[in-house]
């Protein structure tokens, strides 16, 4: 058509011609919308691809794989981006047909954009941890070690960022398909968290371990989690390992066979309100950590250990069972006495095949101080597969967790803000804790299993006292899974009972609940399966804590319940936190926690 005849018809038919117009124009515009949203769905569906190649790389190890994965995420996740920015998608978005998948696909793309970036300073990094590059003859490369802190960290903050982003996501209604991917992203992320979490601890803690602020003499001790305490369970093997820049030295190990001969333990570290619970328990090496506070236990273990003619220590790195296991997942498989221990078997030898391989007590604690005294030789070699590592983390599942303390106040500090330190909290609001101490004198916590809860309400101001409070609740349901045969005498024995030549189930076990209520909390009200319950209490670090005294016959479980008043605000008439908090000991068994909380401010 010539202008001429254009201008003809345009003048013979204006509404028509327009009508056209717009038509071309809205054609023209749904057609770019869709395909911007297609290449942000197909960019999407190529990093939903990615995922499960990353995870297996990741299980194998493959640094190298990895890293180029990785790459590849920062490419996708980048168109998927910039196209979920446009002008047109977001428009898309709030309109009622798929609106609700198109606005889904912009926060996945902005969620994926996000990781990728965290993910960038690791991409840099992962070529050069090979286990020749982080440790060797000469010691660690510490400056290498912090970049991996930093990078590792970063990511575990946008991996547990990403997670609270997508898993509202789940509940949306949109197109099976989608729904199907959303939720298979909820549930990786969901996984990936905590493997990540995992990991960090080890990372954070290397620098310190390694003396990258001085020459250090470390007390290195494996807590029992078969014989639970307050802050592990009882101390068992230890070494004496000194750091300094880098470089690792093994200068002695040994049981807590040992430790008993040497003198009483000084209690000038042990709070007044224990010392009247505990008495003169607390000055032996089998019982002496009987804190739910860390560091109150490591400056036992610290003044314990430089009261006898031994070299001087000026810190102690606590371990359990799962954390030996990341370890040895690290330096390689561990032989002692003839027998092989994989790391992925670590936990299971330790907690219940060592007890029936050797049947003499004293037998076995040397066996686990070897155990523990060739894992700290080979990462004194320079023996550090940061591959392997990552591998047991993204797949391991214990309750497990490293603790440190060093009587260097900077250091202690840089312990404590990394969330090493093991600390029980006194200052005010709602933070609670549950901890397990072993009654029995055995070993049958590697079957103790709990579920606990913290239940706060809604804050009120009492207009007569002029004071806001909220009522909470810590329920914890105890089960003992231990088999009723089939576990050597050594696992099963009742000490208690045993002296007084009483008769026993065998497999029961008998434990001590301690449940701390939060700082300054009153009006407490407690019960056993619905019946009121007798407890014991006292106070540590400004926390009131009860001790339920519970019995249990294999496959039997009860609950326990405590009640409370706390305050909602703090002197100052503020408003405290309302997002309860519940720690727990390190545990062999995965506890499961629930928090529930009353929204809004007091009134």
């Amino acid at each position: 058509m010539t202008t001429n005849a254009l201008t003809g018809f345009v003048k013979r038919h204006p509404v028509r011609f327009w009508v056209i117009v717009g038509l071309v124009i809205v054609v023209g515009f749904a057609g770019y919308t869709v395909a911007r949203v297609a290449s942000m769905a197909l960019s999407l569906q190529s990093l939903a691809g990615l995922s499960e190649q990353i995870t297996a790389h990741a299980a194998d190890g493959d640094v190298g794989k990895l890293a180029d994965d990785l790459r590849m995420v920062q490419g996708f996740s980048a168109d998927a981006k910039g196209a979920s920015d446009e002008w047109v998608v977001r428009l898309a978005a709030n309109q009622p047909l798929f609106g609700n998948e198109i606005s889904t696909l912009r926060v996945v793309s902005g969620v994926a954009s996000d990781l990728s970036s965290a993910a960038g300073p690791l991409v840099d990094l992962l070529p050069r941890l090979s286990a020749d590059n982080i440790a060797g003859k000469d010691g660690f490369d510490i400056a290498l070690v912090k970049n991996l802190d930093s990078a590792v960290g970063a990511l575990s903050t946008s991996i547990n960022a990403a997670s609270a982003k997508v898993e509202p996501l789940t509940s949306k209604p949109m197109v099976g398909e989608l729904r199907e991917k959303v939720g298979k992203l909820s549930d990786a992320l969901e996984l990936a968290g905590p493997g990540v979490e995992r990991i960090v601890p080890f990372i954070e803690a290397l620098p310190v371990i390694l003396g990258a602020n001085g020459e250090r003499t470390w007390f290195v001790t494996m807590q029992n989690l078969t014989e639970a305490r307050p802050s592990g369970g009882l101390l068992s093997a230890y070494i004496i390992l000194e750091a300094n820049k880098g470089k690792l030295d093994l200068v002695a190990q040994g049981s807590n066979d040992t430790l008993t001969d040497g003198p009483a333990i000084p209690d000038r570290a042990m709070p007044d309100g224990l010392r009247e619970l505990w008495g003169s328990y607390l000055d032996s090496w089998l019982s002496m950590n009987l804190s739910a506070h860390f560091p109150t236990n490591a400056q036992l273990i610290t003044d314990g250990w430089n009261a006898r003619d031994e070299e001087r220590v000026d810190g102690v790195i606590s371990l359990g069972q799962g954390t030996v296991q990341y370890l040895a997942a690290a330096v390689g498989p561990v032989t002692v006495r003839g027998t092989t221990i994989e790391p992925a078997n670590m936990v299971q030898y330790l907690s219940v095949d060592v007890y029936k391989q050797y049947a003499d007590p004293v037998e076995k604690d040397a066996v686990v101080a070897e155990i523990i005294g060739q894992i700290f030789d080979k990462l004194s070699a320079g023996e550090f597969n940061i591959q392997s590592l990552v591998s047991q983390a993204l797949t391991g599942d214990n309750a497990d967790y490293l603790q440190l303390w060093s009587t260097d106040k900077a250091e202690q500090m840089q312990i404590q803000n990394s969330g090493l330190a093991g600390s029980l909290s006194d200052t005010a609001g709602p933070i609670g804790s549950v901890r397990v101490i072993n009654a029995g004198g055995n070993k049958l916590d590697a079957f103790l299993n709990l579920d606990a809860s913290y239940d706060l309400g809604a804050c009120v101001i009492d207009d007569e006292s002029n004071s806001a409070n909220r009522s909470g609740t810590v329920t914890v349901k105890v089960t003992n899974n231990a088999p009723a045969s089939g576990l050597p005498p050594y696992m099963t024995g009742r000490l208690e009972l045993d002296e007084v030549g009483e008769k026993y189930v065998v497999g029961a076990n008998h434990s001590y609940i301690e449940v701390y209520l939060p700082v300054d909390a009153f009006d407490g009200v407690f019960t056993q399966d619905g019946e009121d319950a007798f407890v014991t209490s006292t106070v540590e670090r400004n926390h009131e804590f009860y001790l339920f005294d519970v019995d249990l016959d294999p496959g039997e479980s009860t609950t326990l319940v405590a009640s409370w008043q706390e305050p909602g605000q703090d002197n100052d008439g503020a408003d405290l936190p309302s997002n309860p908090v519940l720690t727990m000991q390190p545990l062999l068994n995965t506890p499961t926690v629930t928090i529930s909380t009353a929204a809004g401010t007091c009134k």
